[in-house]
């Protein structure tokens, strides 16, 4: 009976929550897969209202609409979770967590540059005059494998502790207490042969509206 009663409920739930990650992958954010899910669940929630129709007129008892809603949104999260980045832009990647997947996006396209910039939305990876941008989950434009970094500034992701980023900010907070925001990172090498350096700039409220931390490659501020 348990059984019988959970197909019930799937029989309104199913077509309602297709019909609302349609609407939102299909029709607002143009995803294809989404258009087919809207068009499934409109004729399916069609399909479901005449059903409850037919269930009153011959006295069957409609169903618990309070676990009908409750199964549905649940299928909702469920369709909506590979549009979680588009839904809700990528991770903050001044965190360790996003500079950590920012990095390996950058590492999977080459792992020497001249330069990498990194702002909470997007992380962007210099290479003589081409560049690797990763935002919102998505890497673009990829370069030219020809296209390479100039030598006199170019320097191996592995040079960098990125682990050590989330710390400086942190700590360029303290050095400038009228701090207002983060910026950007930079990590650079200021010319041919000098070491790498990681840089944050903070904007700052007071007369000075810039202010800078700077540190080596290991994260060991100056």
């Amino acid at each position: 009976m348990k059984i019988i009663k959970s197909l019930g409920l799937l029989l309104y739930a199913v077509p309602l929550a297709l019909l609302v990650v349609g609407v939102v992958g299909g029709l607002v954010l143009g995803e294809g897969l989404f258009l087919a899910a809207f068009a499934v669940g409109a004729a399916a929630t069609l399909a479901a209202v005449f059903a409850l129709v037919v269930a009153r007129m011959n006295g069957r008892a409609p169903a618990d609409w309070k676990r009908v809603a409750a199964a549905t949104v649940v299928l909702v999260v469920a369709g909506l979770l590979p549009l979680r980045t588009e839904l809700f832009g990528g991770p903050d990647l001044l965190t360790a967590e996003g500079l950590e997947t920012g990095v390996e996006e950058l590492r999977s396209v080459a792992n020497t540059y001249d330069a990498i910039y990194i702002e909470r939305d997007f992380i962007r990876g210099q290479r003589g005059d081409r560049a690797v941008i990763y935002r919102d989950g998505d890497l673009s434009p990829t370069p030219d494998d020809t296209a390479g970094p100039d030598p006199d500034y170019a320097f191996v992701l592995d040079e960098i502790d990125f682990g050590a980023v989330p710390g400086l900010i942190d700590l360029a907070r303290q050095r400038f207490p009228d701090a207002t925001d983060v910026l950007r990172v930079e990590v650079t090498r200021p010319r041919g042969g000098d070491p790498v350096e990681i840089t944050v700039h903070v904007g700052r409220s007071g007369a000075e509206r810039r202010g800078q931390l700077v540190a080596d490659a290991s994260g060991n501020p100056r």
